[in-house]
């Protein structure tokens, strides 16, 4: 018998859909070998270290000459383990009793390179089936061969696709959106190398904590997307104490792409569903694929330290001006077009002149660095907090009026009271004025005028209370 169905591995050309497995060889030994059962073919990695994985061929019916059925075994299976034990290192077929089964097996090679093991049942120590195996593997060895050498164009062509496509997206990007770029990085290695899923993720180096995540592929398999990866694998942890491997037989892969002083890029791509091995970590496509990535990825980094030192207050950690009154002018004009309720609170701390007089401007400025880190920890992600200049902070609360829950301004004048400047001084008080968009203006600065306007009265009637612009304190 010819290898004839196994010519199009030889003639495999990029832009042709990549070979997935190597079926059609097993139905074709099924045909050959006429065995009382099945035949099971197993395929061995890159490295000849260990079985990756396994083909089962069944006759339905008593005819051979027709499509067998081809089924995906686990190739850490008891039985596909002792064969391999027992096969790895003998070029000669062998015969062994497995589970109460007589089995024929026998080694797939080229030269000295193992590339497989094919078996059979072999009840009645047939000598015509083991001729049979052994001009079987004669042909079967060379188009496991070329399957082999045909996936692996395949696999360069993906990795060199998937590098392409990063640069170009890069080249072609009107601004550096590190989120949107990343998500695009994921779809562009998910599409090129064939992947059920890919994900990057981002983790600090430090204490390993996962900072972020951008996923393209099958979403079930992993279903918290929006929030955080639930980790039903182990995976995550793995990555703590690892920082590349594989598991699954080979079908989850995790390698990192590029790293920093603070944050590390770690790719994580899996074949799960179609049970299709990943190319192996010792493959140069992922080193090649990881230069790809890093050069932007550093450059992100790069541009989002520089945007938070220009939009960040350095002593208290929160927004500065040119920084928060663009968010603030958003919000404001938002609640114009939405009717969304906003409140604007400006405060500023009770007495601060005498607090630096007394015990220092290291103390004051502890003091401020309190009231950011309380700020930071303690608002909602969607409010803005801002360093307006000296000891005046402004906060924004959308969706929050005071004419109706007051209770968020309460929360903020009694919270900052747990600061205490000094070991065995009062804790400091602040006093707040508000105003609220659409309420009393849509105009950014004249809510903040009309806030200080509040702040002012209540500083006259000696701090420690809050007011709006246009109510009694």
């Amino acid at each position: 018998m010819t290898p004839g169905p196994f010519a199009q591995w030889l003639s495999w050309e990029p832009g042709q859909p990549p070979p997935r497995d190597v079926s059609p060889l097993a139905e074709a030994l099924l045909i050959e070998l006429h065995p009382a059962d099945a035949v099971t073919l197993w395929l061995v990695n890159e490295v000849g270290s260990h079985l990756d994985q396994g083909l089962t061929a069944r006759s339905a019916g008593p005819s051979y000459a027709h499509r067998g059925k081809i089924s995906v075994e686990a190739p850490s299976s008891a039985v596909a383990t002792s064969i391999w034990q027992r096969c790895a290192f003998r070029p000669r077929s062998i015969r062994q009793l497995e589970q109460s089964k007589m089995l024929l097996a026998h080694r797939l090679q080229v030269g000295n390179q193992l590339l497989g093991i094919v078996a059979v049942e072999d009840p009645n120590h047939s000598l015509t089936l083991a001729r049979r195996m052994a001009r079987a593997v004669t042909w079967a060895a060379p188009a496991l061969l070329a399957f082999r050498q045909s996936r692996r164009r395949a696999i360069e062509y993906g990795f060199w696709r998937a590098s392409a496509q990063i640069a170009h997206a890069y080249a072609h990007s009107e601004s550096l959106d590190g989120p949107v770029m990343l998500r695009a990085i994921a779809a562009a290695v998910r599409s090129s190398l064939q992947l059920d899923r890919c994900l990057l993720l981002e983790s600090s180096v430090s204490d390993h904590r996962l900072t972020g995540h951008y996923v393209a592929g099958i979403r079930h398999l992993w279903p918290s997307t929006d929030k955080k990866p639930v980790d039903n694998s182990g995976f995550l942890a793995r990555l703590a104490t690892e920082e590349s491997g594989q598991a699954a037989e080979g079908l989850v892969l995790w390698t990192p792409l590029a790293e920093d002083d603070k944050n590390r890029l770690t790719l994580l791509a899996d074949n799960l569903l179609s049970e299709v091995p990943l190319p192996p970590l010792e493959h140069a496509g992922w080193a090649g694929l990881g230069q790809a990535v890093s050069g932007f990825w550093r450059l992100w980094r790069e541009f989002e330290a520089m945007r938070y030192r220009a939009e960040r207050d350095e002593l208290t950690g929160l927004y500065n001006r040119a920084g928060g009154l663009p968010l603030i002018r958003d919000w404001v004009a938002r609640s114009g077009n939405w009717s969304v309720p906003v409140a604007l609170l400006l405060f500023d701390v009770d007495h601060f002149k005498g607090l630096n007089d007394r015990f220092g401007h290291v103390t004051g400025d502890n003091v401020l660095r309190a009231i950011g880190r309380w700020l930071n920890e303690q608002l909602r992600p969607e409010d803005v907090a801002l360093r307006y200049g000296g000891d005046e902070f402004l906060v924004l609360l959308p969706e929050v009026s005071p004419l109706i829950r007051p209770q968020a301004v309460d929360r903020i004048l009694e919270g900052l009271k747990t600061i205490y400047p000094a070991p065995g001084s009062p804790a400091i008080t602040v006093s707040i004025g508000a105003a609220l968009a659409p309420h009393h203006g849509l105009d950014p600065l004249d809510l903040i005028e009309a806030a200080d306007r509040a702040l002012y009265r209540v500083k006259a009637q000696g701090g420690n209370a809050w007011a709006l612009v246009d109510s009694p304190v």
